[in-house]
């Protein structure tokens, strides 16, 4: 009998340390989306037109790929951030595993939760491939090539126009390709709910114990006693 309330101890702890690793995940991710809504800004469409108004054309457009340059850096540590959610949610993962193995329901929702965390870990992998594409320094004088500079040094440059347009371009797929894989996430976490809530008798938070799971609380507080 001692050992139940052993067990019983393991489990709650364990499942407070689920949580916890779970509650750094979403503060990752929200820090992360806001992050990307900074740097979003430096890529608003006429910002610097409007900001630097009245200054010369190459002036504003130096300032225009400066600005770019920070975007991506804010894309960069956004991207980094997502991997971490990533990583404290497989820490959460782990800690539960045992539990989870105990009937086939628990064990299809941990397997499911596990493809859903790999989703999740190669789109972030993505997001900072395709954010490091967006720098402007690659491709050293690309902005001289891109449409926005038109003039003379982007007369007769059709292979350096081509490779600075790859690069961006290259980016763009990278986030796609991640999003994808952000969204077969979300898929896969919502299946998840849905299921739990159909076939899983779940004593996490929100869960009414039943009378056998009373009688054994209470032989174990009285062990413990």
């Amino acid at each position: 009998m001692p050992s139940l309330s052993h067990e019983r101890t393991g489990s709650t702890t364990s499942k407070q340390s689920e949580k916890i690793a779970l509650n750094f995940g979403n503060r990752h991710c929200f820090a992360a989306g806001l992050v990307f809504l900074i740097g979003s800004l430096f890529y608003w469409p006429g910002i610097y037109d409007w900001w630097y108004e009245g200054e010369d054309e190459t002036y504003i457009h130096n300032m225009e790929e400066n600005g770019e340059g920070h975007g991506a850096g804010c894309f960069i540590a956004g991207s980094i951030l997502f991997l971490m959610a990533s990583m404290f949610n497989a820490i959460g993962l782990g800690m539960n595993k045992e539990e989870n193995e105990q009937n086939d329901n628990m064990r299809v929702v941990h397997y499911v939760h596990l493809v859903a965390l790999l989703c999740s870990q190669v789109g972030s992998a993505l997001f900072i491939a395709g954010s490091i594409m967006y720098r402007p320094i690659l491709g050293s004088v690309c902005p001289d090539f891109d449409a926005r500079y038109e003039g003379e040094a982007q007369a007769g440059e059709p292979v350096a126009e081509h490779a600075c347009e790859t690069s961006g371009t290259m980016g763009t797929y990278l986030y796609i390709y991640g999003s994808i894989l952000y969204l077969a996430e979300a898929l896969l976490n919502f299946f998840n709910t849905c299921f739990k809530h159909l076939k899983c008798d779940s004593d996490k938070v929100g869960h009414k114990a039943g009378p056998d799971e009373e009688e054994e609380d209470d032989v174990a507080n009285l062990l413990q006693g």
